[in-house]
């Protein structure tokens, strides 16, 4: 898409321009449609033909990115009931969205779930006190399960977190939703 500014990703020495991926991630811009992780890239894998940052591109051409939505710290936290689930966006690779939940003694039953269909986001999941002591953490490894030859989706696993965090009395705690992969 060169109207876009961007290229199509690739490895070196090859002139192949459609890096197809490793493992189970592959650049949007590459041939990665058939892997689980499919990810705008900058250029940070191995033997990548173009150094270049998709998302900042696609910015430089008119389409800017959606606004932070949820604070990145325990001052800037998004107070929250458990009493409904929240709906949010990791914008960039060093955004990070912060809740504050206050709750009784009990178990906290923590969900960070990705988009459903072709998600890209792998997400690391934190229970932390005020201070930002990690008091729990949920970072499971991403991986594919049904992998087919061709142009079949692979299905991808272990891109969301959970924690069952034990409060033993009342309290805040804060929960960190991150973008790891």
């Amino acid at each position: 898409l060169f109207r876009s500014g961007l290229r199509h990703d690739g490895t070196l020495p090859s002139t192949n321009n459609y890096y197809a991926g490793h493992e189970n991630w592959g650049p949007i811009m590459g041939g990665g449609a058939t892997n689980a992780v499919s990810q705008w890239s900058n250029g940070n894998y191995p033997s990548a033909n173009r150094a270049e940052d998709d998302l900042g591109i696609i910015a430089s051409n008119g389409a800017a990115l959606i606004a932070d939505d949820y604070g990145d710290n325990s001052i800037d936290a998004h107070a929250t009931a458990l009493s409904s689930p929240i709906s949010g966006v990791i914008t960039t690779e060093g955004d990070v969205d912060v809740f504050e939940i206050e709750a009784g003694p009990g178990t906290l039953n923590l969900r960070a779930t990705p988009a459903a269909y072709s998600p890209n986001l792998d997400i690391k999941l934190q229970v932390q006190s005020a201070d930002g002591t990690v008091l729990a953490e949920s970072d499971p490894l991403s991986d594919e399960a049904n992998m087919q030859v061709g142009w079949v989706t692979s299905t991808s696993t272990g891109m969301g977190a959970a924690i069952d965090y034990v409060m033993a009395s009342a309290g805040t705690i804060y929960v960190v939703v991150d973008g790891v992969g």
